[in-house]
C-alpha cells in the first residue's frame, strides 16, 4: 500500500499559505490594542439588528404608508431621521433606543392603531414603560379619556353667579 496519493491530497511539499498577508486583525483593535473596541463594534451592530427587525415586524413590507410609520416612530425615539446619524450613537444610546422600540412593540401589539396622533402618544406610553416610571400600566384608552376630560373641563365655562352684596 503506498501513501503517495495521500500525502498528495495533505499536498505535502506543495504550495502552502500559512498566514494571509492580505489580511489583518487590526480592525478587532483600537490604536492601543485595546480588543474592547471590537467587542463595542459588534455590540452596535447587534443593537441596529434588533432595530431593523423590529421595525420590519411592526411595519412589514415597503408600501407608502408602512415607510411612514417606520419614519415616524423612529424619528420620535432617536429623534434623527437619518440612518447615518442613528449608526453613529453609541452603544447605550442604540440600547436605549432598542429598549423604547420593544416597549412600542408590545404596546402597538396590546392596541393596534394607525393614525399618526394615537401612535405617537402610544410611544410616550412605551417610552414610560421602558423608563419605568410609569406607575401602572396606563393604556391608550384611558390616555385619550383623560385628554378628553381635560379638554372639556377647559373649554366649559362656569356659570356666572350673581355677586352676593
Amino acid at each position: 500500500m503506498t501513501f503517495e496519493p495521500y500525502f498528495k491530497f495533505l499536498s505535502i511539499g506543495g504550495d502552502h499559505h500559512a498566514i494571509h498577508t492580505e489580511r489583518t486583525s487590526d480592525e478587532m483593535f483600537g490604536d492601543n490594542g485595546d480588543s474592547s473596541v471590537y467587542v463595542r463594534q459588534r455590540m452596535k451592530q447587534a443593537c441596529l439588528e434588533d432595530w431593523d427587525a423590529t421595525m420590519e415586524l411592526m411595519f412589514p413590507g415597503s408600501t407608502a404608508a408602512k415607510k411612514r410609520n417606520r419614519a415616524i416612530v423612529g424619528e420620535a425615539i432617536t429623534g434623527v431621521r437619518s440612518r447615518t446619524r442613528l449608526e453613529q450613537f453609541d452603544v447605550a444610546q442604540l440600547q436605549q433606543c432598542v429598549g423604547i422600540l420593544m416597549a412600542f412593540e408590545r404596546r402597538i401589539k396590546a392596541e393596534p392603531v394607525v393614525e399618526e396622533q394615537a401612535m405617537l402618544e402610544l410611544l410616550k406610553l412605551a417610552k414610560e414603560d421602558f423608563r419605568g416610571s410609569a406607575k401602572k400600566e396606563t393604556t391608550l384608552l384611558e390616555v385619550m379619556l383623560h385628554k378628553s376630560v381635560d379638554q372639556a373641563k377647559a373649554n366649559s365655562k362656569p356659570e356666572a353667579t350673581p355677586a352676593a352684596f
